[in-house]
């Protein structure tokens, strides 16, 4: 995005601030002066689009949002850019038709509300926003976060000696589900980037095929040994195992890339990338695009209504996120919604 669309983008926001929710105040908390509002989101418009995307992208209209397609390389801004082209183009049932609606067609605040409930009283702090969770929810959003970041033998540590062996077979298969999905969502998503834009190897994905599962058992078994960073099987001998074994059948048809690249980030980084991973998944959970939780139970459940806050706009917290760090400071710790 060049500067004059830059500037064109905020001086759109400058005619609309008072349209556009800058973040939700806790009790007792002021509002931010325009001027502290338009400072804050042009520092992360030039630093961090995505990160801007996720805050106050749902509050522009699809004109102000083309000024963003050229930036469809990072992997976020085009995450959010399908997502709000998906949620503009579905049409929005009225609350009695909704039951029978998908779930990210469900718009009413009562139900979104529920859900934002339901996330703070029951997900939140839970095995839910796990790493193996989120891994199994969206393979190909945790590798880009989080799943390159790691090291092969951090990643795929040797099963323990009180494992037994359908634990193990379950763990393969649920490799195999994962890198199947991560591979099939990265298609997908190179049919979805314009010709031009992608390189002359389009047959090697843009993240390799990973699976450590072979290196578990042959450690635990004590046959061979394969390393994550020099193949030492240089023979077609097999371990004694069943011919279910998922995890030699991935040895043997080289689906194991002891030679992945590992970008070398430090911890901090990798903790922030973990923590904006984690907020991409809440917001999608809030948003109706888990495909796997059933939002029935919640979504027309009176269990989860807040009936002290009914009266406030309660959709405009749902997607907020933690604010820039220069602004902490100001507003001393209280006027942020963790997510």
């Amino acid at each position: 995005m060049d500067t004059n669309s830059k500037s064109a983008l905020m001086d759109f926001i400058n005619s609309n601030l008072s349209q556009i929710p800058f973040k939700t105040l806790r009790e007792h908390e002021q509002e931010p002066s325009d001027e502290h509002k338009l400072h804050a989101m042009k520092e992360i418009l030039y630093t961090d689009p995505g990160l801007f995307l996720s805050k106050w992208g749902k509050y522009l209209p699809n004109e102000q949002l083309s000024r963003f397609e050229v930036l469809r390389d990072d992997y976020e801004v085009q995450w959010h850019l399908e997502q709000f082209k998906k949620e503009r183009t579905e049409r929005t049932a009225p609350l009695d038709t909704q039951q029978s609606s998908r779930p990210f067609e469900r718009k009413d605040t009562k139900i979104l509300n529920r859900r934002y409930v339901y996330l703070i009283t029951r997900l939140d702090n839970t095995a839910y926003f796990s790493d193996e969770e989120m891994e199994m929810r969206d393979p190909l959003l945790y590798e880009e976060y989080v799943g390159k970041y790691i090291p092969n033998q951090e990643r795929y540590p040797p099963f323990s000696d009180n494992t037994n062996l359908v634990d193990r077979m379950y763990y393969d298969i649920d490799q195999f589900h994962i890198r199947e999905r991560r591979e099939q969502e990265q298609r997908i998503m190179e049919e979805q980037t314009p010709e031009s834009e992608t390189s002359d190897d389009e047959d090697v994905p843009a993240t390799p095929p990973i699976n450590g599962i072979y290196k578990h058992n042959a450690l635990q078994n004590g046959h061979r040994t394969y390393s994550m960073d020099v193949d030492t099987s240089n023979n077609n001998e097999a371990s004694p195992t069943t011919s279910s074994d998922v995890s030699i059948d991935a040895a043997q048809r080289g689906l194991v890339d002891s030679e992945r690249h590992i970008p070398q980030i430090s911890e901090e980084e990798k903790r922030g990338f973990r923590t904006q991973l984690v907020d991409i998944m809440r917001e999608k959970f809030l948003s109706g695009n888990d495909p796997d939780f059933d939002y029935n139970s919640v979504d027309y459940n009176e269990e989860y209504d807040d009936n002290e806050q009914e009266d406030n706009d309660i959709q405009d917290a749902y997607f907020d996120e933690e604010e820039p760090n220069e602004m902490q400071g100001e507003s001393s710790g209280t006027g942020i919604q963790d997510f």
